[in-house]
């Protein structure tokens, strides 16, 4: 890690927020749907917070290690809007992806 000043040159572009929130909220209601499609009888069967421990344990792991890597790589364009304009991306989008 070097120790240089954050400039606007040097500070990586950062992603529409809103964007991001709403493909975020996509990936764990899709998540959701398909947990719940899957394994619903037997989720059903469990007390609520066992059943609410097995479903955020679930969502947090699919999204964080699926859902947010594929957001990154297949929706570049539309979360760094400055950089699709430009025609390429910087090295940091490409690290995020």
């Amino acid at each position: 890690m070097t120790d240089e000043p954050v400039t606007p040159a040097t500070t990586p572009p950062q992603p529409v927020r809103w964007r991001l929130a709403l493909l975020v909220w996509l990936v764990a209601f899709v998540t959701a749907l398909v947990v719940f499609i899957v394994g619903g009888q037997e989720l059903g069967r469990l007390n609520v917070v066992l059943r609410a421990l097995v479903v955020t344990g679930i969502l947090v792991a699919v999204i964080q290690y699926v859902g947010l890597p594929l957001i990154f790589r297949f929706c570049r364009s539309v979360l760094f809007p400055r950089e699709a304009a430009r025609g390429g991306t910087t090295e940091e989008t490409r690290r995020l992806a």
